[in-house]
């Protein structure tokens, strides 16, 4: 079993993306690196494939959590959020 990972350009093209195949994903992992001002976004998906992006910080954080934090809603994910570490996860539920 390998594990394939694909880079997409932007966190526009990461979303719209997850959006499009939300039916096979696994988790989703959202994380910022506050020294470097990036923030990084991971799609788990049932065919052990990553898709994966970062952004450099030109929204806050905050705005991200929202953005995901709304689709984890609206497609039925536990959403998992570490404030103060910055990181949101987001676990499908079965």
């Amino acid at each position: 079993m390998s594990i394939k990972t694909n880079i997409l350009n932007s966190e526009l093209e990461f979303r719209d993306y997850l959006i499009e195949n939300i039916n096979y994903i696994n988790k989703i992992i959202v994380f910022e690196d506050i020294l470097d001002h990036v923030i990084f976004f991971y799609c788990f998906m049932e065919n052990n494939t990553i898709i994966a992006t970062k952004e450099l910080e030109l929204n806050n954080f905050s705005y991200y959590t929202k953005v995901y934090k709304y689709l984890a809603k609206k497609y039925l994910f536990h959403d998992i959020n570490n404030e103060q570490a910055k990181t949101l996860r987001l676990i499908k539920i079965y």
